[in-house]
């Protein structure tokens, strides 16, 4: 039998004596292959077992490379558990400077806000009674002011964004004239604890609490006066915005008059 290696799909082929130099196929690709002399043949095979054999060597060599590899590996992950098995647990560290002082932080700041809160309540009751007197005296000129010049103002289209505007401003001193008197009515009938429910329970301010208060202990007078004052705080407030906002409206429709006549 002549031995040999089939050179389409490598492999090995077994031919009878008497082929050589002739033709047979190859069982596996089935593809025609020239059988070669006895000599060729042997060497071939030679040749295939060398391959076999320096194959088998270079993978016993990649073997050892590996396993010499791992070792290190599997010696030092042994010592890393040996390690963590002998060492002691590990001690709660003392919080920073830093960290003691954010957490003081956190504890005082409320207490902080609360003190502040107080000190400014009680300023604005030393200050209500002293500033209140000019407060009313700055409502009746802007009362004044808002009659006599700026409602004649508002209503001619020319002048209608300085009335407008001039009444919005007019309202904030009402504002400010009615919310110290709230402040002042509510803390001397009823005192500072009404004072903060209507500031910061309520969210309205202290201006309906004084209501109530007169309400209850029948100052008419005192009622009718924070009426009044919201009457105009709102009224002139709503009036010098329509004003403005029609002022406006009026010079854009001027504007696109003028365009369309420069078109034209």
């Amino acid at each position: 039998m002549t031995g040999y290696t089939c050179p389409e799909c490598g492999a090995k082929i077994e031919s009878p004596d008497g082929l050589e130099g002739g033709t047979d196929f190859c069982p596996e690709c089935r593809s025609a292959v020239e059988v070669p002399p006895p000599w060729v043949s042997e060497s071939l095979e030679e040749k295939d077992e060398d391959r076999v054999g320096e194959s088998e060597v270079h993978e016993s060599e990649e073997d050892e490379e590996r396993q010499e590899d791992e070792e290190p590996i599997v010696v030092f992950d042994a010592v890393l558990d040996a390690r963590e098995a002998t060492a002691p647990p590990p001690e709660d560290t003392p919080p920073s400077s830093r960290q003691r002082l954010l957490l003081l932080l956190g504890c005082l700041g409320p207490i902080v806000m609360l003190v502040v809160c107080v000190l400014l309540l009680n300023f604005a009751a030393w200050l209500a009674p002293k500033i209140l007197p000019w407060l009313v005296i700055a409502s009746y000129f802007a009362l004044a002011v808002s009659v006599l010049i700026l409602l004649p103002l508002s209503l001619i289209r020319p002048t209608r964004m300085i009335g407008g505007v001039g009444m919005m401003y007019a309202s904030y001193v009402f504002g400010i004239t009615v919310w110290f008197g709230g402040f002042f009515l509510t803390y001397t009938i009823w005192g500072m604890g009404a004072v903060i429910v209507g500031l910061f329970l309520f969210g309205v301010g202290v201006v309906p609490i004084a209501m109530l208060a007169t309400l209850f202990n029948a100052m008419w007078g005192k009622l009718l006066w924070l009426i009044v004052l919201l009457v105009l705080v709102w009224g002139t407030r709503i009036f010098g915005a329509w004003a403005a906002v029609k002022a406006e409206r009026e010079e854009q429709e001027m504007e696109e008059r003028r365009w369309a006549d420069s078109d034209v």
